[in-house]
C-alpha cells in the first residue's frame, strides 16, 4: 500500500488511521471451538484479505455516511518478497 499523503490530508485521514484500518481488517479471527474426544480445539482464520483487490476495498473511515476506502487514498500493488538470508560469492 503506497499512500497518497495529499489525498489523506484532504480527507482528514492520518497515516496512523490508514495503518490501523489495514491491521484491523487483516487480523486473525476466531472460529470457535471443536470438541474432539474430550479435547477442545481452537479454530481460527489468519489474514482475512486474500488479494490486492480486497485490500483496496478496506474501509478506513466514513465522511457524512460515505465510506472512504484504501483505493481512494493509496495505490495497492504486490510488493517484493521479504528478503531472507544473504548471498555472497
Amino acid at each position: 500500500v503506497v499512500p497518497d499523503v495529499q489525498k489523506l490530508a484532504s480527507l482528514g485521514i492520518t497515516l496512523t488511521d490508514l495503518g490501523n484500518a489495514l491491521e484491523r481488517n487483516n487480523t486473525s479471527v476466531g472460529g470457535g471451538f471443536v470438541n474432539r474426544n474430550g479435547e477442545g480445539l481452537a479454530v481460527r482464520s489468519d489474514a482475512l484479505v486474500r488479494n490486492a483487490s480486497e485490500l483496496a476495498r478496506t474501509v478506513i473511515a466514513t465522511r457524512n455516511g460515505v465510506p472512504i476506502t484504501v483505493e481512494q487514498v493509496a495505490t495497492v500493488k504486490t510488493g517484493q518478497a521479504i528478503r531472507m538470508g544473504s548471498a555472497s560469492e
